[in-house]
C-alpha cells in the first residue's frame, strides 16, 4: 500500500510528524498497522523517544501494537528494562504479550540470562507467557541445553508447554 510506504519513508526520517499525522487518523484497522510501523521505525532510531510516544497513546490496541512493533530494538538495546516494563504492566493480555516478545527476542541473543530473568517471574501467567518462548529459542541454537532445562522445571503446565515448544524447534531444526 503506497500510504503505508509513505509513512514507513516519513517515520525514518521525521518520526514525530509520522506519529501526529497517524494519530489523528480515524481508529481502526489501519491506523493500528500505520502505527505500529511508526514506533517500528522510529525506535530503530530513537528508541527513547519511540518509547515515550508508545506509552502515551491513549487507545490500548494502539499502545500494545506499538509497544510490540518496538520491543526487538529495547529488548536488542536494554534487555532488562524492556522486561522491568513487561513485568511493571498490569497483569492480563498486553502484558503476557510483552512478556512473551521480551521473553523470545532476549532469548536470540542471551537465552541463559533471558531463563534467569523468567525464573525470577512470580509462578503463573507471567512465567507461562515468558519460559516456553525462552526454551523454544533457546532450541533453535541449543536443543540438547534446552531440553535439559525443561526438565529441571517443576512439573505442571510451564514445563509442559516448554517442553512442546523445544520438540517443535528442534524437530524443525533437525527433522
Amino acid at each position: 500500500n503506497a500510504v503505508r510506504q509513505v509513512i514507513a519513508s516519513l517515520a525514518g526520517i521525521e518520526p514525530q510528524r509520522a506519529a501526529d499525522f497517524v494519530t489523528k487518523l480515524s481508529a481502526g484497522r489501519t491506523q493500528d498497522e500505520l502505527i505500529n510501523s511508526v514506533a517500528m521505525e522510529w525506535a530503530s532510531t530513537d528508541l527513547d523517544g519511540a518509547l515515550a510516544w508508545a506509552r502515551h497513546l491513549p487507545d490500548t490496541t494502539a499502545r500494545q501494537g506499538a509497544l510490540s512493533a518496538l520491543m526487538p530494538n529495547w529488548v536488542e538495546i536494554d534487555p532488562q528494562a524492556a522486561a522491568a516494563y513487561a513485568t511493571s504492566l498490569p497483569s492480563g493480555e498486553i502484558q503476557q504479550n510483552l512478556l512473551s516478545s521480551v521473553a523470545q527476542q532476549w532469548a536470540m541473543n542471551d537465552p541463559k540470562g533471558a531463563m534467569s530473568w523468567a525464573a525470577q517471574l512470580p509462578p503463573g501467567r507471567a512465567q507461562q507467557a515468558a519460559i516456553p518462548q525462552i526454551a523454544g529459542a533457546w532450541a533453535d541454537t541449543d536443543p540438547a541445553m534446552a531440553a535439559r532445562f525443561v526438565e529441571s522445571l517443576p512439573s505442571g503446565e510451564v514445563q509442559n508447554s516448554s517442553g512442546v515448544s523445544v520438540a517443535l524447534h528442534w524437530a524443525a531444526n533437525d527433522p
